[in-house]
């Protein structure tokens, strides 16, 4: 067990540090891995003591619960009219595969050197049955489903006293903790886990892993040095995930650092140096402030109401609740103390172009909503060994803190409602949707790979519908690669030079649809090239729709 866990830490470590090295040292990635492996294994074994401790007591639990927990994201997330994967028409996913390219090419610090997602994106393409980009995403967004259940599970373990034999406690906070999670997956995890994939925000969506894991690992550990280790990993492999809400991680360790530093003096010069890095980096972030963007509408006061009220239960339940477990909730709330004043700046400014503080509460939401009924559950089953000495949780203040959590559940369900909706039309998996598209037209691909090879053609460019969304990814995946400014949809750059095939869907409403929402002279363009001699139609099946499609081709 030990070892295995090592083994696969050590791969998930040395993948994703290789594209750190990559970024500090424009070494290529797989000089770069190599380089990374000795510093994998270090933070893999120290990162593997802490987990195996609970996996040797409770193994079975663990697998049993992972198992149910990732069935269940799998169900409800694989939609099989889309192949999988859904879109709401957010354009980052065709820009990250474009980042991808770049990171791995030429540009080793695209994107504000936020790249563990894109160094996973190259990566996992070795993999022999993915082929596509559309592919290695759908991999690694059910491998993040995975992880993410995998660190719950830990701290869910460490909640109660599962180890070696199952009490009537255990079994009540084990009912109680699934009852919970499951109402909670369904209300707000999932949707909002759903929507970040569905609009294509990657890096943001894989931020959460190393957040939600330095917080569990933290509350895990005994020894100090390796708690410190486990911040400072969680600080570097957040720092190149994603960038928005890094003061507000620098924020909480510096607080979590001071806090077991020994010394008045030393504290408070932690406090001042961490003060400082947090000002330096918000003055860096003032940049994004009415960046626009496309996001749904949040209702940001109750996202403000629901962030507070979850805090207040996990600080009032500190003395009621293992040292471990408070270390865990400790880590949650100071995170968020800085989402909840963004947010409520967000919502004074109430301005539909702040696209970046729009964004900004969903970590906190997510850390919290995480962590929080771990600890509110533990504290009302007191399941946790008596050689802890814990305070029972009195009666009245036992119905009030439920009470203030569920409020603030019912809060944040109110503010992330628009962003259930994408993920109800995802659970009912039908043809018909109002807000969901496609990523990726399989079939499409392999009729034009079939031309490709036929003719002994390239590549040059693909236009579909029912949106560029959908043409920038399966664009990528014949390593046609273009960003928001070269889009072929406004744009109308296809490769009509002597060696070339380009491919559009020609069905009439389709090319009215890519006058619609592109360009009129590609439209135009198109409808002529069509009434050309050497022009093809192909027809075939669509996944998502009753009526046969259309995809027209020509070659130069």
């Amino acid at each position: 067990m030990s070892l295995l866990v090592l083994a696969l830490l050590s791969i998930t470590f040395a993948l994703a540090f290789s594209g750190v090295i990559r970024t500090v040292s424009f070494f290529s990635l797989p000089l770069s891995l190599l380089l990374a492996l000795p510093i994998s294994l270090l933070c893999a074994t120290i990162v593997g003591t802490s987990i195996t401790k609970i996996l040797r007591e409770n193994a079975l639990q663990f697998f049993l619960l992972v198992s149910v927990g990732v069935s269940y994201f799998l169900y409800t997330m694989y939609h099989p009219s889309f192949y999988g994967l859904v879109s709401s028409g957010g354009g980052d996913v065709a820009d990250h595969i474009y980042y991808s390219y770049k990171f791995t090419n030429p540009d080793p610090a695209i994107y504000h050197g936020f790249i563990i997602f894109h160094t996973l994106l190259y990566w996992i393409k070795y993999v022999p049955t993915i082929s596509s980009d559309f592919e290695a995403l759908r991999a690694l967004y059910y491998l993040f489903g995975f992880l993410y259940l995998s660190t719950i599970t830990l701290l869910v373990l460490k909640g109660s006293a599962a180890s070696k034999r199952l009490s009537r406690r255990t079994l009540l906070y084990l009912a109680a903790i699934v009852i919970t999670y499951t109402l909670i997956f369904d209300r707000l995890l999932f949707p909002i886990l759903s929507y970040l994939q569905a609009e294509g925000f990657y890096p943001q969506l894989f931020g959460i892993l190393p957040l939600l894991l330095g917080a569990v690992l933290y509350g895990l550990e005994d020894v100090q040095w390796k708690r410190l280790t486990l911040l400072a990993l969680t600080l570097v492999l957040y720092r190149w995930t994603y960038g928005l809400n890094l003061p507000d991680l620098v924020f909480a360790l510096t607080l979590l650092v001071a806090s077991e530093a020994r010394g008045r003096t030393v504290q408070l010069l932690l406090l001042a140096l961490g003060i400082l890095l947090c000002a330096f980096l918000w003055l860096k972030l003032s940049v994004l402030l009415n960046r626009g963007g496309g996001i749904v509408p949040l209702y940001l006061p109750a996202i403000g109401v629901g962030l507070s009220s979850i805090c207040l239960v996990l600080i009032a339940l500190r003395r009621y609740i293992p040292l471990k477990l408070a270390k865990t909730s400790t880590f949650a709330t100071f995170f968020s103390l800085p989402a909840i004043i963004v947010t409520t700046l967000a919502f004074l400014l109430g301005d539909a172009k702040d696209y970046y503080l729009l964004k900004y509460n969903f970590h906190a939401t997510t850390l919290l909503i995480s962590t929080a009924p771990v600890v509110l559950i533990a504290a009302l089953c007191n399941s946790h060994p008596s050689s802890e000495q814990i305070a029972p949780l009195p009666r009245f203040k036992s119905l009030l803190l439920v009470a203030l959590f569920f409020g603030g559940m019912y809060a944040f369900s109110l503010g992330y409602a628009n962003v259930r909706a994408h993920y109800v039309e995802r659970i009912k998996k039908d043809k018909d949707n109002t807000i969901l598209e496609p990523l990726a037209d399989p079939k499409a691909e392999e009729l034009i790979q079939e031309v490709l090879t036929t003719k002994q053609k390239l590549f040059g460019g693909f236009v579909s519908t029912p949106g560029w969304v959908l043409s920038g990814v399966m664009n990528a995946s014949f390593k046609y690669y273009h960003y928001r400014q070269e889009r072929i949809h406004v744009t109308g750059k296809l490769r009509d030079d002597p060696g070339y095939c380009i491919f559009w869907n020609s069905r009439p409403r389709d090319l009215k649809k890519i006058q619609m929402i592109g360009s009129k002279k590609l439209s135009i363009y198109l409808k002529n090239l069509k009434k050309q001699s050497g022009t093809a139609t192909l027809h075939y099946k669509r996944e998502w729709e009753d009526e046969q499609a259309k995809l027209s081709y020509h070659c130069f």
